[in-house]
């Protein structure tokens, strides 16, 4: 066992290249992979003789998710599609237990190991990013040719897609979305990756320039809410830089705020008429309409929600259907309905899981926000003049330090 423990060890930082570059290719399989991985990691601890109970023992953070997912379980007896909604309570549970798990082992690990890992990470990331950089400047050539070269592989949906003579011409550039969320939200552990160990001033300039390079990608993009985030995550980023207790603690605050303000900013947006303003996106418009259809919408479960995954159920009814239907005729950005989501987490938690929900929310958002306020950024040492980390946590900063 242990061999085969030596043989998984090696093998890992191959593996987290290849996977986390598969992700950017097609990001439908990310929250899979990323579970594979979790289970991966944690099989490695214990044949490394590691106990089960010391990695996924319950701390706050976990029992809030526990909490959570006990009212998910509740939640779902009145939901439009009770199974739908089980299953993603389970989930909860699992994807938080085997989250904490594998942070644990991983601080666990020796540096030497994780240093591999992290300049497997980087590569991946660093192949994935120049995937998505050729697509979105050719017009998805690659996926193009890839699909007209071997039919037998080609989607079934040809949703997105122009096709001319049995042949792939074009493909909607919003098809690549998913791929450049994944370049925002692996953006700042590349960095941290990819800084260690080198001088104050090479990794501004290193740092400058991959943000330069993200940004870039992410702004040529069709992705509206990456736009958006690539900016917010910098002054994220700099701010928790400067003054990290404070830094932390506004984010915490703006993620409880958010619950509490979007139901009168999205009012108030229809009120001032954005889903007829001709400067936003028709993409826009539609969600003004649909942001506000939810929060009017709110009253008819306010404490404890309309059932977890029930918008899907009604959007796919055959009424729902046809209104959508109507509204598309008629020239309008959205009907007047729930869609299958909100496209608006703070709206859909609210919507679905009620005041109640939205309170055990922020509660486990906070709790998270305080684990890796807790966790003190720990890979580049001297760049953050902080507090000095715990002994797994120094391990782990000297190897992402090592990887330069």
């Amino acid at each position: 066992m242990r061999s085969f423990g030596a043989w998984l060890a090696a093998a890992l930082p191959p593996l987290i290249a290849v996977a986390t570059f598969l992700c950017f290719v097609t990001p439908r399989i990310t929250v899979a992979t990323l579970a594979i991985f979790a289970l991966v990691i944690l099989s490695l601890a214990l044949l490394e003789g590691e106990r089960l109970r010391n990695l996924i023992k319950p701390d706050i953070g976990l029992w809030l998710f526990v909490v959570l997912s006990i009212y998910l379980l509740i939640n779902a007896t009145w939901s439009d599609d009770t199974s739908r909604a089980l299953n993603k309570a389970v989930l909860v549970v699992l994807f938080a237990a085997l989250s904490i798990g594998t942070v644990r082992a991983v601080l666990a690990w020796p540096v030497e190991r994780a240093r591999r890992c992290a300049k497997g990470f980087v590569i991946g990331v660093m192949l994935g990013a120049a995937y998505l950089l050729i697509e979105l400047l050719s017009g998805q050539a690659l996926a193009r040719g890839f699909f007209n070269l071997m039919p037998f592989v080609e989607p079934s949906n040809f949703k997105g897609m122009v096709v001319e003579g049995g042949k792939i011409v074009s493909i909607r550039a919003s098809e690549l979305n998913r791929g450049v969320a994944i370049v925002l939200m692996t953006f700042w552990p590349f960095l941290l990756c990819i800084v260690g160990r080198r001088s104050l001033t090479q990794r501004w300039l290193i740092g400058g320039a991959a943000f330069v390079i993200a940004t870039f990608l992410i702004m040529i993009s069709r992705h509206n809410t990456s736009q958006m985030a690539i900016f917010v995550s910098l002054a994220v980023f700099l701010a928790t830089l400067v003054l990290p207790r404070p830094g932390w603690i506004a984010v915490t605050a703006a993620w409880c705020l958010s619950f509490v303000i979007v139901v009168p900013l999205v009012i108030a947006a229809y009120n001032a008429d954005l889903h007829h303003a001709k400067w936003l996106p028709n993409s826009a418009q539609a969600r003004v309409v649909l942001w506000s259809y939810t929060a009017h919408a709110l009253h008819e479960a306010p404490i404890l929600g309309i059932g977890g995954s029930s918008t899907r159920a009604q959007a796919a009814e055959p009424a729902a259907i046809a209104k959508a239907k109507e509204a598309t005729a008629e020239g309008k950005p959205y009907a007047w309905q729930a869609g299958p989501h909100a496209h608006n987490q703070y709206l859909q938690t609210w919507y679905e899981l009620g005041l109640v929900g939205v309170v055990l929310a922020m509660a486990c958002g906070a709790g998270c926000s305080g684990s890796s306020a807790g966790c003190r950024m720990i890979s580049c040492p001297t760049w953050w003049r902080i507090s000095p980390p715990s002994p797994p946590c120094r391990r782990l900063r000297g190897a992402c330090g090592r990887h330069g």
